[in-house]
C-alpha cells in the first residue's frame, strides 16, 4: 500500500497547494532580501567614495575636478584628480554599482553630491515607503534620504 493511498484528494490538492505556495514565498522573501542588499551595498560603496574624495580634500583643501556624470565614468582618484594617473591612489573604482541605483556623481571644487536610488523601506535613512527613495553623499561624509516624491 502506498503511503499517499491513504489521502483523499481534496487533502493532496490541499498538501501539493501548500508546496506550492511555500517556495513561491521563499523566492519572494530570497528576491527582497537580495534587493535590501544591494540597497545597503551601495550606500556603503558611496560612503567609500565619499571617504576617499574627504581623504583627498584634506591633502589638498580642494575636491578633485570632475564634471556631473555617471560613476562608471570614475575609474580611479590620485593626487592628480580623477582619472589621472599620480603617485598616491585614494580610489580604485573596482565596485560593481548595482545597474538600478541610478547613480550620479558631481564634483565642484570645495563640495560634492553623490545621488543614487535605494528601492526599499529604510526609516533610519529617512525613506519609509516600500518603493524606495533617493539617497545624497555630501560634503564631509553627510548622508540623507528622502521618499519618492509623488
Amino acid at each position: 500500500m502506498r503511503i499517499l493511498d491513504r489521502y483523499s484528494l481534496q487533502t493532496k490538492a490541499i498538501f501539493v497547494g501548500a508546496i506550492i505556495l511555500a517556495i513561491v514565498l521563499i523566492v519572494l522573501v530570497t528576491r527582497h532580501e537580495d534587493s535590501r542588499s544591494r540597497d545597503i551595498e551601495t550606500v556603503s560603496n558611496a560612503k567609500l567614495l565619499a571617504t576617499a574624495l574627504e581623504r583627498y580634500y584634506t591633502f589638498y583643501r580642494t575636491y578633485p575636478e570632475w564634471d556631473k556624470a555617471t560613476l562608471d565614468k570614475v575609474k580611479f582618484i590620485s593626487d592628480q584628480g580623477v582619472n589621472k594617473d599620480g603617485e598616491t591612489i585614494f580610489y580604485t573604482n573596482n565596485i560593481v554599482w548595482p545597474e538600478d541605483a541610478d547613480i550620479t556623481l558631481a564634483i565642484q571644487s570645495d563640495d560634492y553630491q553623490l545621488d543614487f536610488t535605494v528601492h526599499n523601506s529604510w526609516p533610519a535613512w529617512g525613506v519609509t515607503k516600500s518603493k524606495g527613495g533617493r539617497c545624497r553623499v555630501m560634503k564631509e561624509v553627510n548622508f540623507l534620504c528622502a521618499d519618492w516624491a509623488k
